[in-house]
């Protein structure tokens, strides 16, 4: 796919959305297969849940986890915007005065 091909670096975040849903919607798969194979040899009777409600609920969680890391990005831009470099302002300069520190020199 496209998303493959593309270096991590250059991810936006739509990108990192798409690749975890793909990911979940795998793992989802693979999950369902592991307890449809594992069922009939436990017989317990309860019923797993079908492969599109894994598919959702992992798919919900990857959708909150792009929403938190938006405003989490978004706050510390926010956050870098605000910080401004104040410079110490004199209201005369006559009244700055220069102390110069000379270093003993060691004679050895």
């Amino acid at each position: 796919s496209r998303l493959e091909q593309k270096p991590i670096a250059a991810w936006d975040m739509d990108d990192v959305r798409r690749w975890l849903r793909a990911a979940a919607t795998a793992v989802a798969r693979r999950w369902h297969d592991a307890d449809a194979a594992a069922a009939p040899k436990e017989g317990d009777g309860a019923a797993a849940p079908t492969a599109e409600i894994l598919e959702g609920r992992m798919v919900m969680h990857v959708l909150c986890v792009c929403d938190w890391i938006e405003k989490e990005l978004s706050a510390k831009t926010a956050a870098r915007g605000a910080t401004r470099v104040v410079t110490p302002r004199v209201a005369d300069i006559s009244a700055i005065s220069i102390r110069w520190q000379v270093r003993a020199r060691v004679h050895g």
